[in-house]
Formats: C-alpha cells, sequence, structure tokens
C-alpha cells in the first residue's frame, strides 16, 4: 500500500480557500483516500452524496447514520422565465431562497458539505404547448451573471456551474468561461469544474481552462448516463484531473453527478451494479440521478394503467454488487448489522409510486453509503482492494479488470 500526505491549498483571487489532502492510494485499484476541506466542513473520502429535496422520503431526510452522511446535493431546474421573473422582484427571490431553504429542516448545513446542483433551460417555450421548450442555446453573459447569483446562497459550500444540456461544446465552452471569469470576481467562493456529457476529445478542451484557473474539484456529470458507456469520458476526466496534479503537484478531487442505477430489463433477475465501481475507477464521490427530462404526451390508457399497476424497483446488494428484481428478493440477504434507516419491507409495502421510487434510492443510497465505509477502513488499514472487488460475486471479469491502475 502506497501511503503519502499532500495538501493544496490553492487560492484563486479573493476566492475562498480548498484544502485537499491526499493520504492513502491502493498500489492496484484506483480508489484512494482523500480528505476535503471546504469552509471549515472536513470530510474524509471515498464518500457516497445524498439528494436532498423537499421530498420527505429523499435520501438525505431519510438516511440517519452519519458515517454515511456528509455530502448533499440539492437540485433544482431553473428556467429563464423564473430567472427573468424573480430578477428585480425581492419577494419572488425570498420565495426562491426560502424554497431551498426549506429542503434542510432535517439536515445540520453546520456539519455538512451542501452543493447546488442547478440545470438551466432557456430554450422558448412552444406556442401550442407551453409544457413544451426548444433547444437550448449558449447563456448570455446577463443569464450567466443571473445564474451566478442564484448560486450565491449561504447553504451552498461548493459553486457547480448550472448544466445547460443540448449545446455542443463549441456552444457550451463560452458560458463556462463567462461563468468562472465571474466567480472569479466574488470574495469567498469555491468553485468547480464542470465535466459536461461531451464526446471525450471535446473534454480534453477544458483541461487549459480549469489549470488556468487553478480549479482543483471536477464534477463529471453522467446525465443519467451507464457509467461504463462513458468510459472514454471518465478516462478523460481523470487525464484533466492528473494535468491539474502535475501543475499543481497537489490532488484534485473528482467527483460524479446524475448517476443511475440501472433497472434494465426486468427480465434479468439481478444486474451487474454500475454506479458503485465509480470508486474503483478513482471517483471521490457521486450521487445519484435528479435529471429532469421533458414532458412528452401519453396515451391516457398507458397513463393510467400505469398510475395502476405497482411501481417495480430494484435493490443493491453489498454482498455481490448486483442490483436484485423486487419480486427475487430474499430480505435475509439483505440484513446489515449496523441500524439502517430503509430496509427492504419498508419499500416492499410503500405502496405510492412515488414514494416507492423515493425509498428505493434512499436504500440503495443507504447501501452504497455503508459499502464505501468498508472501502475506507480498508484504505486506512492498508489492505489491498483488488482482492475485495474480485469477490463481489455481480461484477464481470472484464469490467473488474478496468479498475486496475494503467502501469
Amino acid at each position: 500500500m502506497t501511503i503519502y500526505k499532500q495538501v493544496s491549498e490553492l487560492r484563486l483571487p479573493d476566492m475562498a480557500r480548498i484544502e485537499i489532502e491526499h493520504q492513502v492510494a491502493d498500489p492496484e485499484i484506483q480508489t484512494r483516500l482523500t480528505t476535503l476541506t471546504v469552509n471549515s466542513k472536513r470530510l474524509e473520502f471515498p464518500r457516497r452524496s445524498l439528494c436532498l429535496t423537499k421530498e420527505t422520503h429523499s435520501e438525505s431526510h431519510v438516511v440517519e447514520n452519519p458515517s454515511i452522511r456528509g455530502v448533499n446535493e440539492i437540485p433544482r431546474r431553473v428556467t429563464k422565465d423564473l430567472v427573468l421573473d424573480i430578477d428585480n422582484d425581492e419577494e419572488k427571490q425570498e420565495r426562491f431562497y426560502g424554497d431551498i431553504a426549506s429542503r434542510f429542516h432535517s439536515v445540520n448545513s453546520a456539519d455538512e458539505i451542501n452543493m447546488f446542483i442547478f440545470s438551466y433551460d432557456n430554450g422558448p417555450r412552444d406556442k401550442d404547448n407551453p409544457r413544451k421548450r426548444g433547444p437550448n442555446k449558449t447563456p448570455t453573459d446577463t443569464e450567466t451573471e443571473y445564474l451566478c447569483g442564484l448560486l450565491d446562497h449561504m447553504f451552498n459550500d461548493i459553486w457547480v456551474p448550472p448544466i445547460v444540456r443540448g449545446l455542443k461544446a463549441s456552444e457550451y465552452l463560452p458560458y463556462l468561461q463567462s461563468f468562472y471569469d465571474l466567480a472569479q470576481s466574488k470574495r469567498h467562493v469555491h468553485v468547480a469544474g464542470l465535466i459536461p456529457r461531451f464526446g471525450r476529445l471535446d473534454i480534453r478542451r477544458l483541461t487549459e481552462l480549469y489549470t488556468s484557473h487553478d480549479i482543483n474539484y471536477l464534477v463529471m456529470d453522467f446525465d443519467e448516463r451507464n457509467p461504463l458507456a462513458l468510459i472514454g469520458s471518465i478516462n478523460m476526466t481523470k487525464a484533466i484531473a492528473s494535468a491539474i496534479e502535475d501543475r499543481t503537484g497537489a490532488p484534485c478531487f473528482v467527483h460524479g453527478i446524475n448517476v443511475p442505477f440501472y433497472r434494465g430489463l426486468w427480465e434479468d433477475e439481478i444486474l451487474p451494479a454500475r454506479d458503485i465501481l465509480l470508486f474503483g475507477f478513482g471517483f471521490d464521490c457521486f450521487g445519484s440521478s435528479h435529471v429532469f427530462r421533458p414532458w412528452r404526451p401519453m396515451d391516457k390508457t398507458i397513463l393510467e394503467k400505469i398510475k395502476n399497476e405497482p411501481k417495480r424497483y430494484r435493490l443493491f446488494n453489498r454482498n455481490d454488487f448486483g442490483y436484485h428484481r423486487d419480486n427475487t428478493i430474499k430480505p435475509r440477504e439483505f440484513e446489515e448489522q449496523a441500524p439502517v434507516s430503509v430496509t427492504v419491507s419498508e419499500v416492499k409495502n410503500a405502496g405510492e409510486r412515488r414514494k416507492t421510487r423515493l425509498l428505493e434510492s434512499a436504500f440503495n443510497a443507504e447501501r452504497h453509503g455503508l459499502e464505501v465505509e468498508v472501502l475506507r477502513g480498508k484504505l486506512r488499514a492498508g489492505k489491498r482492494l483488488g482482492e475485495y472487488f474480485a469477490g463481489k460475486g455481480q461484477i464481470p471479469p472484464s469490467v473488474l479488470g478496468r479498475l486496475y491502475r494503467q502501469k
């Protein structure tokens, strides 16, 4: 086991300090032990972030174990109409920020790192269907300034540029440049380098932008895509992190957002977990998907059938790293020695489709958290992780081989 300690104290002009302490790295698997300090909040990674919404059963409201908690992702969809509507209206601004603050009623924001994960839609509305929008466009400097204003909140510890989906790299880069120029003019702001869902060659173009701004925290948007299908983008993101580390001589943090778990075909009783493998690929943190998909018209008969059918679900099994189909789950195989907030029976008996989906997500996030706590313990103890991952029966050998460091 390789043991080393480096501390990054990078300071952008007039910006707050980000400290990343890289302590232990497994010599074979890409997993590593890292400590992040932001706004006097200090946490050890790898760690599973939790989704925090107003929903009573969202991940962060449900999961209680303090060893699992620590990072909250606060998703919110923002439209151009909303931005323009609240721009000069203090009452509407207060309501917007009040909506954000209401999510923290059961969360200790003083001890946990919170990140606003906003998506921004500025495509024109369809005249015939107000619920439908045209393609997004590159945000103007004024729009970008408004978005920075929305991120400027006492609960937001790390600024992530709001995600604008559907843009080409040539359209996205001017927006990111404008965002970081504006953020750099603010005081006491921590910023993250956003890696949108580009092709891997376009991702490479972000290297100079982030190294020139001395950004040492990268956030890769998986856009609800299978991580193994984005292996090229993962490798390019890691290459940017390596370039930053080579330039600064200090660690770079890598965080995945909008990472889905794969439900696949219901004919398959067990599906290999792809999300939690990101820790094996060297990611320090990841969170579940909260991507908004545009409304699509649906036949009333089909819609009624969906409403009346029970919600299907899959649950993560730590023993084999598989997602097990609802009607094949044996509760004994999912029992935990540590106290848990969500049980198999609670998911099974949730009743409402929405509650079932939320508890399914909270159950899986909690098991991810318990599993990554084991990984942290093994890294601290100097144990190799290759054999541990190999013991998970649902990881195919071809995938396991990708977790090993390139020699």
